[in-house]
């Protein structure tokens, strides 16, 4: 009968060792199964980000592109402008002599002085509207660069 005993406390021993053997693999298993899952999240997540980032890049770019293609044509307008601007005279012509040192009454000679003034004052107040347009122009640039570079580039 002690061997009986002793085959039964073996054959207990067996089988809880068996059991908790798979039990343990069982854990084991299903913690492998879910770091794959993770692995395979982490990957996808990873992929993701990845592609943003180059979609993020790419948009970068073209805006940069913009931003320098705008640029250049601001810097042509102005140059432009500024060509035109040196055909035009700021400065009022001077005034003919007079033969006579003192006028007497209207002279065509007055009139036509007074109306090249009159021209003179309308072309200087085109000229500084163009150039108030041209700055503000520039400043509209300014802020749209420093908000690229804000929003964008992530600089302060």
């Amino acid at each position: 009968m002690p061997y009986l005993f002793a085959i039964i406390a073996a054959v207990s021993f067996a089988s809880g060792y068996g059991l908790g053997y798979k039990i343990y693999s069982g854990e084991v298993q299903s913690l492998k199964i879910a770091i794959e899952a993770s692995n395979l999240e982490s990957k996808r997540i990873l992929d993701t980000s990845r592609y943003n980032v180059a979609a993020a890049e790419k948009k970068a770019l073209e805006s940069n592109m913009e931003i320098d293609n705008a640029r250049k044509q601001f810097v042509e307008t102005s140059n432009a402008l500024d060509a035109k601007l040196d055909t035009v005279s700021l400065l009022p012509r001077p005034k003919p002599c007079h033969t006579n040192p003192m006028p007497t009454g209207t002279s065509s000679q007055s009139l036509a002085s007074d109306s090249a003034d009159a021209e003179y004052a309308a072309n200087f107040d085109r000229v500084i509207k163009e150039k108030a347009k041209i700055a503000d122009d520039s400043a509209n640039y300014a802020m749209l660069a420093y908000q690229f570079v804000s929003d964008k580039c992530g600089i302060k």
